[in-house]
This record gives C-alpha cells, sequence and structure tokens, in this order.
C-alpha cells in the first residue's frame, strides 16, 4: 500500500515529533516524496500536529509539493475538516485558497462536503472563490444546494452573482422534492423555486427553454412564470417532473447525481405499481449513459431483471423495447467490460430465465415470441462462457448454485430450470458443451442436483446429451451423480439404449438373411410353432409391463412397508417372466376349442384384467396422494415452514398431480386402444372355420387384424 516511503516519513505519519526530530537532526532528506508524491509534511497536515509542520517548515520542507492529482496540503487539512491547520497553512504560510486539485475541486468545494460551517466562513474570509468544478460541473453554492445544505447556501451566495444565486435555489428546491436527499418536501420545493422564478423576473433572467421535450416528462417544459409554477402546486408528480426538468438543465445529463434521480424516481414508482412507468424513466437513463458513453454500473443492468421479475410475478407484460435495450447493452457490456463478465453473464441468464417464463405461459404475441427467439439465437451463438470455470449458459441453468441473492429475481429464477433450458436448447445450444474441467451440462446436473427430475434428464438425453462422455477426471454423469434414484435413472436409460442398439441390429439381421434363404415358417415346424408363441408371449408381456408399472407406483406412493416391496426391480421381473412362460403357451395347439379357448384367455389376462387392474390402482393412488397431502398439510401447520420447505412441498404436490393425471390418462388410452384388439381376437376364433368367407371378407380380417 505504502511505497517509496522513507523512516521519516513513517515516523511523521504516526505523528511522531521526536523520532522526527531525531531524523532531520542526522540528515535526513525532508522533501522525499513516496509513490503517491506524499511528503513528511503533508503527514503533519493530516494528522492535525502544527508544532511538527512548523518544525518541518523551519528545516526547509517545501510547503507547496502537492500529492498526485495536485492534492495540496490545504486540501486534505479542509478534508480532514481541521480549522485549526488549516488558518496555520493560510495565515501564517500563505497557501492559496483557491489552489484547486486536476479534476478542479477547490478547497471550498471540499469544505461543501464536510459539516463545518466555521471552515466555509474561514476560507470565504480569506477569498475563496465560487467556481465550477471539472469533476461534476458543480461550483460548491450548487453542491451545498444539492445537499440541502440551507447554511453553506446562505453563507456563500453574498459571493456569488444574482443568475448563480438563482440557480442554488433551482437546485435547492429540486433537492427537497427528490426523495433520494431525504424525506420529500414539496412545500419547501414550492417555495424555493418561487424565490428563483421572482429574481428571474426581477432581473428579468429567463430560463433557457429545452430544445426539444421527452415523453418521459409527459413532453413538458419548465415553468417560465409564477402563475404556472402555482398551477403544479397542487400536483405532487408535476412538481417531481419540474424538480427532474431542473436538474437536468443545472447538473447536465451526464451528472452522476442526475442519473441517480432518474433512477430512483423509476425504482420509486416500481415500488408503487407503476412498473412501466418506472422502465420509462430507466430507458431515460440508460439511453442518456449510451448517448453520452457514461459507464454503466453492474449493479444497475442487474436491477433490470429484478424488475422484470418482479413483473412477471404480478403478471405484467414486460415491454419489449426495454428487454430488446437491456440484451443490447448486455451484448456491449460483454464485449468491451472483461472485468465483471462473469457478473453480466449472470445477468443475461436470468433475462432468458424470465424470457422463459414468459414463453412458457404463452402471455406473448406471436411478433413478440420471434423477437424473444431472434436475440437468444444470438446470444446462443456468441457461445459465451464463465472466465472462472469456463461454463456455458446451458451450463449455468442446470446449476443449483446459481443465484442472483435478489428476492425478485431468485423468486422467480430458480436453477436447475427446465424452461431455461429448454430455451436455450431449442435456439441451437451444444447439449454437450464443456466447461474447464470438461463437465457437460449433464455432469452438472446430476452432480449438484438434490431433487429427482427426471424430466431434466429425459430432455436432455432426448436432446442428444452422451451418457458416455467423460469428464478431466474421467467420470461420466452416472460416476458423479450423487442421488442414488439419478444413478439409478440413468443407468436404466442407459440399459434401454444398448436394448435398443440390440433390437436393431437383430431386426437387420432378418432383412440381410431373408432375400438369400426360405423362409423357416413353411420349412421348420418348430419355429413355425415357436414363433406365435413368442410373438403372443411379448405382447402380452408388454401389456403386463404397463400394469406392473402402475403397480409400482401403487408401491411407491403407498406408507405400508410391505407393500413398498413391490417397489424392488426384481419382484416385477419375476412376475413378467412368469406370465411370459405361461401366457402363449395355447398357441402351440391348433384346433377348434383350443382357439376359443385362447382367445377368452388372452381378453381376460391381456385385457380385461389388466385393465380391471390399472383402474382400481388409479384410485388407490388417488386415495394415497391425498393422505399423503394431507398429512403435509397437518406438518405445516404445526411448524413454521422454511422457504425451502414451502417450495419442496410445493413441488411436490405439482408431481403427484402431474403423475396422477398422466397415469389417468394411460388408462384411458390403453382401453381405447386395445378394445378393437380383444374382439377382433374373439371374433377371429369363433369365425376360424368358418367356409362361407368371401374373398373381400378375408382381406378385410387381415387388413384389420395387421393395423391392430
Amino acid at each position: 500500500m505504502y511505497q517509496n516511503v522513507t523512516v521519516l516519513w513513517a515516523a511523521a505519519a504516526i505523528d511522531n515529533l521526536k523520532i522526527v526530530k531525531l531524523l532531520v537532526e542526522h540528515g535526513a532528506r525532508v522533501n522525499h516524496t513516496t509513490k503517491t508524491n506524499s511528503t513528511a509534511f503533508r503527514c503533519a497536515c493530516c494528522n492535525g500536529n502544527i508544532d511538527m509542520a512548523r518544525y518541518l517548515n523551519e528545516n526547509d520542507a517545501d510547503i507547496h509539493i502537492a500529492k498526485i492529482n495536485k492534492e495540496t496540503n490545504l486540501i486534505a487539512s479542509v478534508y480532514n475538516e481541521d480549522l485549526n491547520m488549516t488558518t496555520y497553512l493560510v495565515d501564517e504560510l500563505g497557501c492559496d485558497v483557491n489552489e484547486s486539485t486536476d479534476d478542479g475541486r477547490s478547497p471550498l468545494y471540499i469544505a461543501v462536503g464536510s459539516t463545518s460551517l466555521e471552515l466555509i466562513q474561514f476560507l470565504l474570509n480569506h477569498g475563496a472563490r465560487n467556481f465550477q468544478a471539472n469533476y461534476d460541473h458543480m461550483s460548491p453554492l450548487l453542491l451545498a444546494a444539492e445537499k440541502r445544505r440551507i447554511d453553506f447556501v446562505d453563507a456563500i451566495s453574498p459571493q456569488c452573482s444574482v443568475l448563480e444565486q438563482i440557480e442554488a435555489l433551482e437546485l435547492l428546491g429540486s433537492a427537497f422534492a427528490c426523495r433520494e436527499h431525504g424525506i420529500c418536501n414539496l412545500e419547501k420545493s414550492f417555495e424555493y423555486f418561487y424565490r428563483a422564478l421572482k429574481l428571474r423576473c426581477e432581473h428579468n433572467l429567463p430560463k433557457i427553454q429545452r430544445l426539444s421535450t421527452v415523453e418521459v416528462f409527459d413532453n413538458r417544459q419548465e415553468c417560465q412564470t409564477i402563475d404556472e409554477l402555482e398551477e403544479l402546486r397542487l400536483n405532487d408528480d408535476h412538481m417531481y417532473t419540474e424538480a427532474l426538468l431542473v436538474r437536468e438543465r443545472l447538473l447536465g445529463p451526464t451528472n452522476t447525481k442526475y442519473c441517480r434521480s432518474l433512477r430512483f424516481c423509476g425504482a420509486l414508482l416500481a415500488d408503487n405499481a407503476q412498473h412501466n412507468r418506472g422502465v420509462d424513466f430507466w430507458l431515460y437513463e440508460l439511453s442518456l449513459r449510451r448517448q453520452y458513453s457514461l459507464s454503466i454500473d453492474i449493479n444497475d443492468l442487474r436491477q433490470w431483471a429484478s424488475v422484470f421479475s418482479d413483473m412477471i410475478c404480478k403478471s405484467i407484460s414486460i415491454p419489449i423495447v426495454a428487454w430488446q435495450t437491456i440484451i443490447t447493452v448486455i451484448f456491449e457490456e460483454l464485449e468491451h467490460n472483461a472485468k465483471n463478465f462473469d457478473y453480466n453473464l449472470h445477468t443475461l441468464l436470468f433475462l432468458i430465465t424470465i424470457v422463459s417464463q414468459i414463453v412458457s405461459k404463452s402471455i406473448i404475441s406471436h411478433d413478440d415470441h420471434k423477437i424473444f427467439y431472434r436475440h437468444i439465437r444470438i446470444i446462443v451463438q456468441r457461445h459465451y462462457v464463465t472466465q472462472t470455470y469456463g461454463s456455458s449458459l446451458l451450463h449455468l441453468s442446470l446449476n443449483n448454485h446459481t443465484s442472483a441473492n435478489d428476492y425478485f429475481i431468485d423468486s422467480i429464477c430458480k436453477y436447475p430450470c427446465l424452461h431455461t433450458a429448454r430455451l436455450i436448447l431449442q435456439c441451437g445450444a451444444d447439449v454437450n458443451a464443456i466447461d474447464a474441467i470438461r463437465n457437460t451440462p449433464l455432469h452438472i446436473f446430476v452432480s449438484n442436483s438434490t431433487i429427482v427430475d427426471d424430466t431434466i434428464i429425459q430432455y436432455l438425453c432426448n436432446a442428444g446429451a452422451h451418457l458416455d462422455y467423460v469428464n478431466a477426471l474421467g467420470e461420466t454423469p452416472i460416476d458423479v451423480a450423487k442421488n442414488s434414484n439419478i444413478k439409478q435413472f440413468l443407468k436404466n436409460f442407459l440399459a434401454a439404449l444398448v436394448i435398443m442398439v440390440i433390437t436393431l441390429c437383430l431386426s437387420c439381421s432378418t432383412f440381410l438373411y431373408s432375400p438369400n434363404h426360405p423362409n423357416p415358417i413353411t420349412t421348420i415346424r418348430a419355429f413355425c410353432k415357436t414363433r406365435p408363441y413368442i410373438l403372443r408371449s411379448t405382447i402380452i408381456m408388454r401389456r403386463w409391463m404397463i400394469t406392473i408399472a402402475c403397480l409400482n407406483r401403487y408401491a411407491s406412493s403407498s406408507r405400508n412397508a410391505r407393500v413398498q416391496l413391490f417397489v424392488q426391480v426384481h419382484a416385477a421381473r419375476h412376475m413378467i417372466l412368469i406370465i411370459r412362460e405361461t401366457v402363449g403357451v395355447c398357441t402351440i395347439v391348433y384346433n377348434q376349442a383350443t382357439a376359443l379357448y385362447h382367445s377368452i384367455y388372452t381378453l381376460t389376462t391381456g385385457g380385461i384384467l389388466p385393465l380391471a387392474i390399472m383402474i382400481t390402482i388409479t384410485l388407490l393412488i388417488r386415495r394415497n396422494l391425498a393422505t399423503k397431502r394431507d398429512i403435509r398439510k397437518q406438518q405445516i401447520n404445526s411448524s413454521i415452514p422454511t422457504t425451502q420447505q414451502s417450495t419442496n412441498t410445493h413441488l411436490q404436490s405439482i408431481r403427484n398431480q402431474n403423475a396422477l393425471a398422466m397415469l389417468i390418462m394411460q388408462v384411458i388410452v390403453y382401453g381405447i386402444v386395445k378394445a378393437p384388439q380383444f374382439i377382433c381376437t374373439l371374433y377371429a376364433a369363433i369365425t376360424s372355420h368358418d367356409p362361407n368367407k368371401s374373398p373381400d371378407r378375408l382381406a378385410i380380417e387381415k387388413f384389420t387384424f395387421f393395423f391392430w
């Protein structure tokens, strides 16, 4: 922190006069400067040690050596509100009270930032002038008015021109109207506006009107007469608009204090449920920053995501122009502001999540929908990744550690987020993108997720996510999965993929075999009988798989420990194998009685019984879920739930409702689809030996059997 310092400077900095004298007596260089051009004499001034300053001055210390940015010793003493040291420097050493820093801040300007009226009066009595600083284009008088320091304004005004006094009164009036300076006092605001207009009329000094009006100010101009001002007195909104117009004229559109007033006004309107009006003020402030190439605070951009989230929560439509503008600004910041790249990239993610919520609710027009998608495609095509871990937007959207630490944003943007991931993938994102340690988005999701959500895994896999990709540690998504249920789901999914590949290979082999070999059905009796057995067994087994899946769901929803044992996979496997071995036996024997028996048996075991079981199980599951819901409500009512507990309870209820709805739909579709097949099977058995079937009838029967 302190570089190129000497022992003398250090002794002066710790305010030890004895050591300073000892070092000077032994030849220490009094005017040695540090890296920031500070001297031992400056340390004495900052510490308010007049005796040390006098001793160093007597030993040839140069009192005019200023710190970098030309911060003089007098400015340092004024900044510390040290009237005694200021008096010594001015009265005894003759320091110039108007010598300013490189950015134009004079000792009087610095004094206005203090709380000492006596210090200001001392500087004024010794010739301090009221001139504008390059720093913010404000004079000490205007700065005092901006701070609502009426006593400072009264002290400095006599040294200023009439126009300067008028502008100070106007700025004082605007400060009392602006709530960011404290409690809004429109009576005082009107009083100072009135006094300023009266002086303008007396000295014939009219205001300079704007060349053009601004819509955000309702296309209004400032009041030119007292009568116009009187009309505003009873309208608080018009008084506040008048204050902002005054501030823009006096402070200038590039002044940070004026920009802060615009943002505060927008936030205040949003807090009062006038979100669209507040957004207009923020857009105007942002347009000024872009027009004059002013820096944009990263927290200001994050606040846009916050207000948009609040609007979504309250079902208020977000102006598409506002969203486009913010996205454009974030693009510019990501290109030129490398220091805050990751922070701005997270802000961009939150905005995408907000759009995904809008799109999922279908509350926008088709044109707005196209605009959103076009911008997000552009975002995806730029392949943004964080500087820390190389995480893409898809990685971030599936990471449960992604958070804004903002109440409004976190209420909408909860991660992992399926809506966000889906939107990003639909716009062309790489589902197998890797981060700095070669983790794919699927790696990130399964390694961090504590909630079993196979919907996201299913969607990623359907989008082309590879289960066999390894990271830098040689781990697949299955290896890094922390939740045992997720791990099992991934294994089952991988097994299903392997089975599909094997089935595809077997299917292809039959087609490759058939062109050059005779049909085994007509040449091999055993194959002729085995084929329908396998076919019929497979069909019935498929139906019972669906039925057993329903039984499994019932066991999962039950609170009975014995019933829950049925959830184990081996129980389902054994039952399916038994059904497979026994169901198709009758297909081996060919006669009328056997065919009729087999048809009835098939209708019963492959149709009526599974359907009846599924309907019964659906009703039982509905009862179990209702019981669990009542128990959760009792537990919540008996204790104070945390936000996370409430969220988990709500998510669990939604999942239960969705699962029940899917089960009911499955049973209905199963019944509708399978009923014609059962009829065809029974009809075929009864009419199998009918000699009077015409060729057309036979053709229709074959087509019907093939179709069902």
